[in-house]
């Protein structure tokens, strides 16, 4: 992560506020999410969702994180919620 003087829960914070919903999103998704978000993989701003939609490399790294990260339940539930949301 980058640091700039935000813990994690701060950002999360943050995205929320700034229109970013995370609700119906797993908590072992979130984290993918948010470290792809917040990493140096993506050009995209933090807060350009459709940006970040079309970013196959963010995607992909995201997904990556999420299947090895969450249960298999968590992982569907958070393609439902990217497509929802993309």
């Amino acid at each position: 992560f980058p640091t700039s003087g935000h813990s994690l829960s701060e950002k999360r914070g943050l995205l929320s506020l700034s229109g970013l919903n995370l609700k119906g999103l797993p908590s072992c998704a979130k984290v993918c999410v948010l470290k792809s978000a917040l990493g140096t993989i993506t050009n995209c701003g933090l807060l350009d969702i459709e940006c970040h939609c079309q970013d196959d490399k963010y995607l992909r790294l995201s997904a990556r994180c999420i299947i090895t990260s969450c249960s298999v339940d968590d992982a569907v539930d958070a393609e439902m919620w990217a497509h929802h949301t993309c």
